[in-house]
């Protein structure tokens, strides 16, 4: 039995993903291989470059993506949020934060508006770690380095406030085995600094595939 199949599934999120390249081609991205092997009707709202912290994202970011109904989220099955690469520049703040400023009062509002307006089941995800800087590739994001340990506590801090509301983390980043020395050694899981190649774009889908068949959608009239 496939509890998902045919379910309609709208995914948000960064350029991890989105599956649409800016001139029109496609991206390899785990969306395409968690729907194809979970039979979802997907709907990707993933928009590359994006967050959730408004002031370094403009009108148009994964937060308002996230708070809107027009986009036909309220026949939603599962929504999925894929967050961190873009707002790592910004405030992590506290857990119970409620604020547009910080990342974790910016991620509890999300989670708030979905539970709310939605009976979608809802996931927040992410994808995969930096091996390197974007713009300098000698500065290397090791495992035991200071940048690790930072994203290890926005992990920690996303971990507890899906706790805070019973929604499911997928923390593809820490569990996927997409590690440092697992996708450094060679390009034949990650492609530049992050994004994956089609391989560690269906390595990470199968990890989701893994997390969502562990749970079944919220059936309302039953």
């Amino acid at each position: 039995m496939n509890q998902w199949q045919g379910k309609k599934w709208y995914c948000y999120g960064t350029s991890m993903t989105d599956i649409t390249l800016s001139d029109g081609t496609s991206r390899p991205s785990y969306s395409k291989y968690l729907a194809e092997y979970a039979g979802l009707e997907m709907h990707n709202f993933g928009k590359g470059g994006s967050g959730i912290i408004p002031r370094f994202h403009g009108d148009d970011n994964i937060k308002t993506r996230c708070m809107r109904l027009d986009d036909g989220k309220a026949e939603a099955d599962l929504i999925t949020v894929e967050i961190i690469p873009n707002d790592f520049l910004g405030e992590l703040g506290n857990v119970t934060d409620l604020c547009d400023e910080t990342f974790c009062g910016n991620l509890n509002q999300i989670i708030e508006y979905l539970l709310l307006n939605t009976n979608a089941t809802v996931a927040i995800l992410t994808a995969s770690r930096s091996r390197y800087k974007y713009d300098n590739e000698s500065v290397k994001f090791l495992p035991t380095g200071r940048t690790t340990k930072k994203w290890l506590d926005w992990e920690d801090a996303i971990s507890t406030i899906c706790r805070m509301h019973g929604i499911q983390f997928w923390n593809g980043a820490s569990e996927a085995g997409l590690g440092y020395y697992r996708t450094c050694k060679d390009n034949a899981l990650v492609q530049d600094q992050i994004h994956l190649t089609e391989k560690g774009a269906e390595v990470l889908g199968k990890y989701f595939l893994g997390k969502l068949n562990s749970i079944y959608p919220y059936e309302i009239n039953n």
